[in-house]
């Protein structure tokens, strides 16, 4: 099934996305072109930074070489555009070589030392033109419907988030999601635990805002100060900072900016809310209740869902 989506009343035309709706399970039983390169499209357009865009191209190695596996014809005519596109110089063979099994052994050695580059996904090197052999291999190889569902059933979530990061980008950051009541929506029946304490910082989730899932962070009596995060992107960002951030250099993100310093070698992190404009200091012990506040909230299932039901409305942030 192709699912339609309205973001915004200033479209005319819904947007359509030619993933299958991540709840229901497989897409259409046609292999449509025009839907194909919006896909593409969307890929495209899904930058290039951070450990999971390394993650997500695995992925999509990982499917064109099982579609190129499960092709009807044993001969692919583009096979030399595969190779092209993922590295090179078609791998040791000639281009000019016609042999089947050759042009054939040559491409499964080229995406197999692709993926090698993907292999660390903090040291990654870019592949090659991941998506435009995603395209090609979907669309022209002539795979059966239903076998290009089985191939893709694993990795619905992976590839619906990267075209929902494409969209977003593409659609002034709005989300993959329709507008309205959705009676269906699981988030609507949550019931969110009771705020999280580490020392004097007390951490909230509000539904006020639904289907975004608000988060508060209050910092004790002494300070008398508290924020609140009201949008995914926002949220993933402070939690990619809080996990992954080793406090040697500064954190420049879209929505937060964390830097580090030291006086008479005591450690403290000045943290700016760009949209607030707003900077708060933390000792290193203050950082790290922070830190544990949020690791206290992934415990919670409830609340996981809820983030992942957003990362696949907004793509990878972070």
């Amino acid at each position: 099934m192709c699912v339609t989506v309205r973001n915004s009343s200033q479209y005319k035309e819904p947007l359509q996305t030619l993933l299958p709706d991540s709840r229901c399970g497989f897409g259409s039983r046609e292999s449509r072109p025009e839907k194909i390169c919006a896909f593409r499209n969307r890929i495209q357009c899904f930058d290039d930074n951070g450990r999971q865009r390394a993650i997500d191209r695995r992925s999509c190695l990982c499917r064109v070489q099982e579609k190129y596996l499960s092709r009807k014809n044993p001969g692919s005519k583009h096979t030399w555009y595969y190779i092209r596109n993922l590295g090179g110089d078609s791998a040791g063979a000639r281009a000019g070589d016609e042999n089947p099994e050759q042009k054939h052994q040559a491409l499964l050695k080229q995406i197999v030392a692709r993926k090698q580059l993907l292999k660390s996904a903090e040291k990654w090197e870019r592949p090659g033109s991941v998506a435009g052999c995603l395209l090609a291999a979907i669309r022209d190889e002539g795979i059966e419907s239903t076998k290009l569902d089985q191939v893709l059933a694993p990795f619905w979530a992976t590839l619906w988030a990267l075209a929902a990061r494409g969209h977003w980008l593409r659609h002034e950051r709005q989300p993959v999601r329709s507008l309205g009541p959705n009676e269906d929506d699981f988030r609507s029946r949550i019931i969110l635990p009771e705020p999280l304490h580490v020392d004097e910082f007390e951490l909230s989730f509000t539904a006020v805002g639904y289907p975004e899932l608000g988060v508060s962070i209050h910092l004790g009596s002494s300070r008398r100060l508290s924020f609140v995060i009201t949008r995914y992107p926002d949220v993933a960002e402070f939690r990619a900072m809080l996990d992954g951030w080793p406090m040697k250099r500064s954190w420049n993100g879209r929505h937060f900016v964390a830097t580090p310093s030291k006086e008479k070698g005591v450690t403290q992190v000045t943290l700016r809310l760009r949209q607030n404009d707003v900077s708060i200091d933390f000792t290193e012990k203050e950082w790290a209740a922070l830190r544990e506040l949020f690791q206290k909230a992934g415990a919670f299932p409830e609340i996981e869902r809820w983030l992942e039901e957003l990362r696949l409305e907004y793509g990878e942030q972070g």
